[in-house]
């Protein structure tokens, strides 16, 4: 597993919107397989998750990014998962790692930063 936590601000639809752009663009096989979004007073949740055929290990890997936005601030989770090749090990060649830097580029392009 492979998991970054980044910190930007801007409006959580268009950062979203971005997002899901960039991650279509990082290979053919890539599939948004899932996207909700709740208001809570005046917190946005916005969740998506995506998935990846890697044909150099011919297994999938799964993205699930988390945009939390307050007060124009927004708290972006990526985490990557599967991507794995054989029953025990589940080694990945860095497929999750590559998944998640794909999206991690993108929201670094709009600003993002790691703390």
């Amino acid at each position: 597993m492979a998991q970054v936590v980044l910190y930007g601000s801007g409006e959580p639809r268009g950062i979203a919107a971005e997002l899901d752009e960039a991650v279509s663009r990082s290979g053919a096989s890539v599939e948004l397989v899932s996207r909700d979004e709740a208001k809570i007073n005046d917190v946005t949740i916005i969740t998506r998750i995506y998935e990846k055929y890697y044909m150099r290990n011919s297994s999938r890997a799964s993205l699930t990014v988390q945009l939390v936005s307050h007060a124009g601030r927004i708290r972006a989770f990526l985490a990557g998962t599967g991507g794995g090749n054989g029953s025990l090990f589940g080694f990945s060649w860095g497929a999750e790692e590559d998944f998640v830097e794909s999206a991690a580029d993108s929201l670094r392009g709009l600003g993002f930063v790691e703390r």
